[in-house]
């Protein structure tokens, strides 16, 4: 059995999340549609293993206009998903997340893999957590 490699998309980091569609975001779908589509490299003559399998999922990472739409664009493409409480959108404070939305995104593409629940609000989490 092979190992299961996983690629961590940070679109925050990148400077390019702002955009609907820019060329790094581009390649990252083509790339993620191949995954799916061939589970090989097909760019070029030389046809390769690809080096990922899936994306982590992270949901602190999506501080854009509308994290979610961008989140359900990439779902499909999640083999781990790490899902904060908060949700950031672009130019305003943390809001606590709509976690049936983003669970109910997870089962629309079939998702069956792990999901990792972390919690980094500023309330004590001995309260908010048990809620």
């Amino acid at each position: 059995m092979r190992p299961l490699i996983l690629l961590s998309i940070s679109l925050a980091s990148t400077g390019l999340a702002e955009t609907p569609s820019s060329p790094w975001l581009d390649t990252a779908r083509t790339f993620a549609d191949q995954v799916l589509e061939h589970g090989r490299d097909v760019y070029g003559r030389k046809h390769t293993p690809l080096f990922v399998d899936g994306i982590n999922l992270d949901t602190g990472n999506f501080r854009t206009k509308d994290p979610y739409a961008d989140l359900e664009r990439l779902a499909p493409y999640a083999v781990v998903v790490q899902m904060k409480t908060d949700i950031t959108r672009e130019g305003r404070k943390p809001e606590e997340a709509d976690l049936k939305r983003l669970f109910q995104m997870l089962r629309n593409v079939n998702y069956r893999g792990y999901v990792a629940l972390e919690y980094e609000a500023a309330e004590d989490a001995k309260i908010a957590v048990p809620r």
